[in-house]
């Protein structure tokens, strides 16, 4: 039986070569550790015809855009990734919506998957495969990993809003930073929904990472964020946070259940860089609610707020959010069509506009996006 794991290409992306896709590699160490199954992971569809076993690992937009003929017939084929948690999908001869570490192994062994959620504790396969991919922080190279899985918040543009979190214990953090420094690996981007949860567990992190030496980066959110937060993370190496702002409109705010204020996102930022940490800010435009007053409080923010990046995308709802399972209580339209692929943000910045808003029309926001990305897209 030989088994592999399928990533399509993200070809609406400038580069689908900067991140390792943790998932695939986390199921790979799972089942070589537990069996004698080998598991390749693969991006090339003209590879997948040697396979007994395939396993595609998608995301929304991965999933409509690829050639789903390009799959062999008579194969057992297994699809799972962050599309098929709300979404029917057919063609497949298993859709695996857990995390899926011991149904695909069940899987190989012939059994119904379980449904049986991953220990907390499992790190993913690290080879000389992780240097495919190419993301610099400081002009070091770096790879990234996960210390917990799961978010608290609810916010209703989120399709994971709610999660239970899962945090990994502090032996096995300490395993894996020591294995993405043997493999030469000089910073780390943690890709936990939300590192900096609280004042304890970034402490709790911080201590394991400062004697690696290493520089590092990760997400916070607006509301906890704190001067001992900050301090902790610049005493271990932390270059640089990232956190949603979503929205610098306190009504749209409330209206997604964000649980922030707009003073929340410009104070983020100045504790940040009174311990000399840059800030990312991740912003959206086309809310439930949108309008230019909404989108002229979004350029004001990064004319004055001294954020060292950002990213603006466009909105859109995915099936299993609170707002598109409850659209008729949002100032919100889809205009879906057979073009649409859903991604928040492409090559060159660009971005797909398939909401609506009672102020604004799809080509209104898709302009105002353009011309706030374009002014201030130099301060990058």
């Amino acid at each position: 039986m030989k088994s592999c794991i399928y990533i399509p290409k993200s070809s609406f992306l400038d580069d689908d070569k900067v991140f390792p896709h943790l998932g695939p590699y986390y199921i790979k160490r799972f089942v070589e550790d537990n069996s004698k199954y080998k598991v390749d992971i693969i991006d090339n569809s003209n590879d997948l015809y040697s396979y007994d076993v395939i396993g595609v690992s998608a995301t929304t937009p991965q999933y409509l855009s690829m050639d789903k003929s390009l799959l062999p017939k008579n194969r057992i084929t297994v699809m799972g990734g962050p599309h098929c948690f709300h979404h029917n999908i057919n063609g497949f001869t298993h859709v695996v919506t857990s995390d899926g570490c011991s149904d695909f192994l069940d899987i190989l062994n012939g059994i119904s998957p379980r449904g049986i959620p991953d220990n907390k504790n499992q790190l993913p396969h690290r080879d000389k495969s992780f240097h495919k991919y190419k993301y610099y922080l400081d002009n070091k190279t770096v790879t990234t990993m996960i210390t917990s899985r799961g978010c608290p918040n609810k916010c209703f543009f989120c399709e994971a809003a709610g999660n239970k979190v899962r945090f990994k214990d502090s032996v096995y953090v300490q395993k894996e930073i020591a294995e993405c420094v043997d493999l030469g690996f000089e910073a780390i981007m943690f890709f936990d929904d939300l590192f900096c949860i609280s004042y304890k567990r970034v402490k709790e992190l911080c201590d394991i990472i400062k004697p690696f030496n290493i520089k590092f980066r990760c997400f916070a959110q607006a509301k906890i964020f704190n001067e001992p937060i900050a301090e902790a993370l610049a005493n271990a190496g932390c270059v640089e946070i990232g956190y949603g702002a979503e929205s610098l409109d306190q009504n749209i705010l409330d209206i997604v259940n964000k649980k922030t204020t707009v003073s929340d996102n410009y104070r983020i930022i100045e504790i940040a860089h009174k311990y000399n940490i840059r800030v990312k800010s991740f912003l959206m435009i086309g809310l439930p609610g949108e309008n230019k007053e909404s989108i002229l409080n979004m350029e004001q923010f990064l004319e004055s707020s001294n954020v060292d990046d950002f990213d603006i995308s466009i909105y859109y709802p995915y099936e299993g959010t609170y707002i598109y399972d409850n659209i008729q209580l949002f100032d919100l339209k889809i205009h879906n069509d057979i073009e649409t692929i859903g991604f928040y943000k492409g090559q060159n910045g660009s971005a797909e506009c398939k909401v609506s808003t009672s102020a604004l029309n799809p080509e209104e926001l898709l302009a105002y996006k353009n011309n706030l990305f374009n002014k201030y897209k130099n301060r990058k």
